[in-house]
């Protein structure tokens, strides 16, 4: 009687805290392949960046201009890439206008720094605060559940309030499920990337 229904009480309880584990497992791997794939893409824009760079540094070898020299900067290639444009704007490469030359410049630059600041976000230790309990994303819409003081991702944490009635981070039943933006750690966190 009474004791079957307890342990069938536990048995339902510990199948949620698995399934629970299931889920977030399974997010973790996804934000990872995500992260991964992320990555990928910025050295491969990367890799693209240097190409069109040496392509152009052959074109003013190929038109006889002796002056041109490999560039010698630092890990971010900034000090390098300006010896490149320095000497770009000595010659007239490949018989591009001096004003598409600039354009070219001006969109390298702001590309690469773009490339820079994504490179920055994904190779940047990320505080294990920034993240999600419930994902593992870093969050940007960080929220605190009223009840326990935890905070989460929004997203996360109102789709875990439909099917649970439980804390994500201590399985600890919350009754108050109301959630209140925490902008201190959203300004941290942009502030931490710069944003």
């Amino acid at each position: 009687g009474e004791e079957w229904e307890g342990y069938r009480s536990q048995v339902a309880v510990l199948s949620g805290e698995l399934y629970s584990v299931r889920e977030r497992l399974c997010d973790a791997e996804e934000s990872l392949e995500e992260e991964r794939g992320r990555r990928e893409e910025t050295e491969r824009i990367l890799r693209r960046r240097e190409e069109t760079l040496r392509a152009l540094q052959s074109s003013v070898r190929r038109s006889g201009d002796d002056s041109w020299e490999e560039p010698q900067g630092d890990d971010e290639g900034t000090q390098g890439y300006d010896s490149w444009m320095r000497q770009l704007e000595a010659v007239k490469p490949a018989g591009l206008s001096v004003e598409q030359l600039t354009d070219l410049e001006t969109a390298t630059k702001r590309l690469l720094g773009r490339l820079r600041s994504a490179r920055e976000k994904l190779t940047k230790p990320v505080p294990d605060g920034f993240r999600c309990p419930i994902t593992q994303e870093v969050m940007t819409d960080p929220v605190m559940l009223i009840d326990s003081g935890h905070t989460y991702e929004r997203a996360s944490i109102e789709r875990w309030l439909e099917d649970h009635s439980t804390d994500p981070k201590t399985n600890v039943v919350v009754s108050n499920t109301a959630l209140i933006p925490n902008h201190g750690l959203r300004s941290t966190i942009d502030e931490y990337f710069g944003e």
